[in-house]
């Protein structure tokens, strides 16, 4: 079966995405890039929201996390 993880590049979209993948699925990542960098708000974005200004560096892991588990990865941009 082919399955999308949504992948943020923490623990616990990797570990599902492993364990599909051990299952047998054939398993695709995907990160939804939404931190308009054009727009500055005054507010303190912390590093582990699911959107901020950290966003690039959680696409990078998140990619490397694929890269490792031989999936295909995608960034979609919203």
């Amino acid at each position: 079966m082919k399955i999308l993880v949504g992948m943020s590049g923490g623990v616990d979209s990797s570990v599902a995405a492993c364990i599909l993948k051990d299952m047998g699925h054939e398993v695709i990542g995907a990160t939804m890039s939404i931190w308009d960098k054009e727009k500055h708000f005054n507010i303190t974005a912390q590093k582990d929201a699911c959107f901020s200004p950290h966003e690039e560096q959680d696409i990078k892991t998140a990619r490397a996390i694929c890269e490792k588990l031989g999936i295909e990865y995608h960034v979609i941009d919203c």
